[in-house]
């Protein structure tokens, strides 16, 4: 909790994972993965080292193709179910959302490119 002024506020997701890497990543993995947390984080250090944004906006796929946050969705597959689903990509919480629509609907399998990195790092 942060104490501003003798009030106490606690920060809002969006307001930990603005720009971010490192501890807020995690802790949004955290808040919408709590069952399968080691693969999800270690998933998202395979694709992003563990960052979601750069310089404010989603990180961009290094390769130039419309991947993009932590998870490395593709946007130009992913944004029209999103957008059917009322979730917003640039939205934090709406990013994580969907990627547990996905983990439920399809498992890991759109990380499969990137198993053989992630599958070291999950504890068996």
């Amino acid at each position: 909790m942060i104490c501003l002024l003798g009030v106490l506020a606690t920060p809002t997701i969006a307001d930990e994972s603005q720009a971010t890497s490192g501890k807020s990543v995690k802790l949004l993995i955290a808040l919408h993965f709590p069952e399968n947390y080691d693969t999800m984080k270690a998933i998202a250090q395979c694709e992003s080292e563990l960052v979601h944004r750069k310089n404010g906006d989603l990180l961009r796929n290094s390769t130039g193709s419309s991947a993009r946050g932590t998870f490395q969705l593709l946007m130009s597959v992913h944004r029209p179910e999103m957008k059917r689903l009322g979730l917003d990509p640039n939205n934090d919480d709406d990013y994580m959302e969907y990627v547990r629509y996905l983990v439920k609907h399809y498992g890991l399998t759109p990380w499969a490119e990137s198993y053989n990195c992630w599958r070291k790092r999950v504890k068996t």
